[in-house]
């Protein structure tokens, strides 16, 4: 691609709303690293399987967020820590 090319692709992005801006940048940090690390090719399309799955579940509603997750957590540590008592 040359450099004006590049340029101009560039200048398209920034008129991107600013979620669609990380969005592109999260994308192509994903492919860099994804490029860039050594990992077996039949793991990296399992992995992005996985992954597409959640963005799936997360646009169903099938998520929770961190503090019902983490109270989940104490539930189960408090109920293993009555049971050992």
């Amino acid at each position: 691609m040359s450099q004006e090319t590049l340029d101009s692709l560039i200048q398209v992005m920034f008129t991107l709303s600013l979620q669609e801006q990380v969005k592109v940048i999260e994308r192509m940090q994903d492919h860099v690293y994804l490029q860039t690390c050594d990992v077996d090719p039949l793991i990296r399309e399992q992995l992005k399987e996985r992954v597409e799955e959640g963005i799936d579940q997360i646009k169903r509603g099938e998520c929770s967020t961190h503090e019902e997750v983490m109270e989940r957590v104490n539930q189960r540590l408090e109920r293993s820590y009555a049971i050992a008592v």
